[in-house]
């Protein structure tokens, strides 16, 4: 289990494999639809063309889980963003590929405000700071 480089210098970014844009982007090219990047990952579980492209972004995201388990030993890692709008079919898929290499303690979760998460996540972040000023 390794992170995709092939032909990147430098290296991609998370978001460059597993972002929406990405995701949508693959998915037109393979479809010729235009699709949301959830809406891709949700139909890539009974469309061939659709899980051969998806393919890339379980590997990451099941290898970022492997990764953050062994080293931090959480207890729950939550996936929000516009990503995780594909919802169980997505966690499904990343469970079975993360479970396949290690022993995957940490639940895995939904955000619970879905792609505005991050949004949520800074704003608290900036707020703390301000507050510690």
């Amino acid at each position: 289990m390794t992170f995709p480089t092939e032909g990147s210098d430098p290296p991609p970014r998370v978001s460059d494999v597993v972002g929406k844009r990405s995701i949508q982007k693959k998915a037109k090219r393979a479809t010729g639809e235009k699709m949301s990047a959830a809406e891709a990952l949700t139909k890539s579980q009974d469309e061939p063309r659709l899980e051969r492209v998806t393919e890339d972004v379980v590997e990451y995201l099941s290898s970022l889980t492997v990764a953050i388990s062994s080293l931090l030993d959480p207890e729950g890692i939550i996936f929000g963003g516009g990503t995780s709008k594909a919802g169980e079919a997505l966690l499904k898929r990343v469970r079975e590929r993360a479970e396949a290499h290690a022993a995957i303690r940490a639940r895995l979760l939904l955000a619970k405000l879905g792609s505005e998460s991050m949004l949520y996540d800074a704003l608290w972040g900036a707020g703390k700071m301000a507050d510690a000023r």
